[in-house]
């Protein structure tokens, strides 16, 4: 008890288009010139798809804001 475990040995968190995320199953099988490509694509996807989430939730808010306001005329 009392033991850490680093969490880059269960592999990269990947996020998916609907923000939801995940681990790949297999991580400990993969080799380490695997490991290093998928933490190297992974990362640009995960930014890629951030930043996407980011502006989709951004418009959501400004379109909940614009609803409300017509309420309010």
């Amino acid at each position: 008890m009392g033991q850490s475990m680093p969490l880059e040995n269960l592999g990269p968190i990947i996020i998916n288009t609907d923000g939801t995320t995940r681990r790949i199953e297999n991580w400990d099988a993969l080799t380490e010139r695997e490991r290093e490509v998928s933490w190297r694509r992974i990362k640009k996807r995960n930014a890629e798809r951030k930043e996407m989430l980011e502006e989709q939730q951004k418009d959501f808010l400004e379109n909940l804001q614009t609803e409300e306001d017509l309420k309010k005329e």
